[in-house]
């Protein structure tokens, strides 16, 4: 028994070990572009913010807090194809010592301006992602954050696994999805499709074809202009 006890309070101090020493990772690029490219984001334990400028250019934030293995252990790169933008922040794969506690513990943020006309592909494993102020095909998906998206022309879907979804001032056909959040939807034109499996969904002043569903929530519709579908099953 003594033998394990002290195995184990070995293991616990070197996993703590590697959490005491704090590091960071950054990487900015800047990057000349045409209106109407696409931007492209896959990252791990990161919060995106992605917004639309009045310039031709694409500019890449991103700043990576951990332990030193954590750190160590994340591949950064932004790169141009065209008018298109690639931004990669993910982990390599690598040993069981990469598996202890407290190895991973990281808060990382990705954050992007882009040309006002431009589309987007955004995908995060862990973290929130914001949108705004742009013309061009917004699409996203989160396995553990909120997402928030204002002032889009164009279409919109979002999607995420664990948190509330909140868009305002959108101009196009918008499919909104969660596992485990609230909807708040405002000043909508275009049809719009919207599920949560653990929430409430509000609609106010939508203009446009409106299926709305919830499993354990209320529905509060106000100011819709359009053939509406509305259920709730609890």
């Amino acid at each position: 028994m003594s033998v394990r006890f002290v195995s184990a309070v070995g293991a616990c101090l070197f996993a703590c070990s590697f959490a005491a020493h704090a590091a960071e990772k950054r990487l900015d690029r800047t990057f000349s572009v045409a209106p109407g490219g696409r931007l492209t984001i896959e990252a791990d334990s990161a919060d995106l913010r992605v917004t639309g400028t009045g310039g031709n250019q694409v500019v890449v934030h991103i700043l990576l807090t951990g332990n030193e293995r954590a750190v160590e252990r994340i591949n950064l790169s932004a790169e141009q194809s065209g008018n298109d933008v690639a931004v990669l922040a993910k982990q390599r794969t690598g040993k069981w010592t990469d598996w202890l506690p407290g190895v991973w513990i990281l808060d990382g943020k990705v954050e992007v301006q882009v040309p006002r006309e431009y589309n987007i592909d955004i995908r995060t494993s862990g973290g929130d992602m914001t949108v705004g102020q742009l013309q061009g095909t917004a699409h996203g998906r989160t396995s553990g954050g909120d997402v928030r998206v204002t002032e889009v022309q164009g279409p919109v879907e979002m999607q995420t696994s664990g948190g509330d979804v909140r868009v305002e001032q959108i101009d196009g056909q918008t499919r909104l999805s969660t596992s485990g959040g609230d909807l708040d939807i405002v000043r909508v034109n275009g049809d719009l499709d919207v599920k949560t499996s653990g929430g409430y969904i509000h609609l106010d002043d939508v203009v446009g074809k409106v299926m709305a569903r919830t499993s354990s929530g209320n529905v509060i519709a106000r100011n819709v202009r359009g053939d509406s579908d509305l259920k709730t099953s609890g």
